[in-house]
């Protein structure tokens, strides 16, 4: 999924950030995406994430570098992931996530022979603003 503009609840769900990507177009929601991802994940991501937005630069924001509001009332798919991942390629920044069963993931804690599979849940695209943007909003509370 493209999208152009995002936000965060960081307060409706126990143990979860939930984030919103959309893609809007003349002030009309086209596509939305919410993704549960747990705190625990977010936080130790954090050195890794700005890590990379070091790497990046902060001069991609630009000084007039603003999003567009996700409406408040769009529905769309709903995810939870266990893993995010970024990377970026000239102009073009991706965020993917992956999920994975907690019961498997628990039993492979147990036998270091064992192997966890995690499915791929959402391939996001944006600028690389924005992408940039979405990590440092990610961790601006903190």
């Amino acid at each position: 999924m493209y999208f152009n503009t995002f936000d965060f609840d960081r307060e409706s769900e126990p143990g979860f950030l939930v984030a919103r990507f959309a893609f809007v177009r003349w002030g009309e929601c086209l596509d939305c995406l919410t993704v549960l991802l747990p705190k625990l994940l977010v936080d130790a991501g954090k050195e890794t994430f700005l890590k990379y937005v070091d790497e990046v630069g902060l001069e991609v924001l630009g000084s007039d570098f603003k999003i567009p509001t996700v409406p408040r009332f769009v529905q769309g798919a709903v995810e939870a992931a266990d893993i995010i991942n970024v990377a970026r390629s000239g102009d073009v920044g991706e965020i993917s996530m992956h999920g994975f069963a907690l019961r498997e993931a628990l039993e492979a804690s147990k036998d270091p022979k064992k192997r966890v599979s995690a499915e791929p849940l959402v391939f996001l695209r944006s600028s690389t603003n924005l992408h940039v943007k979405w990590i440092l909003t990610l961790y601006e509370k903190d």
